[in-house]
């Protein structure tokens, strides 16, 4: 009898084992599930800080007494011609060294207006007689209208090159 009774004990005990082992792995389950909810809400709501990027400075050297900064290249699909990539480095030229700031800083308005006429381009329309000479000139009016009271005297394009896709 006593032998059933113990053996009865040891069964409880055994199962009251397994139940507080199992209940400690659920609950441990549920913390994990429970803290990386709260530590993903307080990171959504609290992003780290990012690092700011220090702004981009264009290359700049000095012609005549003015001053000479090339943009980054340019490759755009042309909207006539899908086969054809108009590729161009486009260089502006102005006459105070303090515009280098404002050209800078309003890059990424410069580069949407290059950008945004070069893709109005027909190939027909950069090959025609003065076609690179109305490019040059359409140009200087979008990024003058961008940089007021800062006038670009000239647009200098280091290079034009119309490509196949395919090749």
């Amino acid at each position: 009898m006593q032998e059933n009774e113990s053996l009865s004990n040891q069964k409880k005990t055994s199962k009251y084992k397994v139940f507080c082992w199992i209940f400690l792995y659920f609950l441990s389950i549920f913390l994990g599930v429970f803290f990386s909810f709260l530590f993903s809400l307080n990171y959504l709501t609290n992003p780290p800080p990012q690092k700011e990027k220090a702004p981009e400075t264009l290359p700049i050297s000095e012609y005549n007494g003015s001053y000479i900064t090339t943009l980054p290249s340019f490759e755009v699909n042309l909207t006539s011609n899908k086969d054809k990539i108009l590729k161009t480095t486009i260089a502006l030229e102005f006459s105070k060294m303090s515009d280098l700031n404002s050209i800078n800083s309003s890059l990424p308005k410069i580069q949407d207006v290059v950008i945004t006429y070069l893709r109005l381009l027909s190939v027909d329309e950069i090959l025609q007689t003065g076609g690179l000479f109305l490019l040059k000139q359409t140009l200087q009016q979008r990024i003058n209208h961008i940089l007021k009271p800062i006038h670009i005297s000239d647009i200098l394009l280091r290079n034009v090159m119309l490509e196949d896709i395919n090749d």
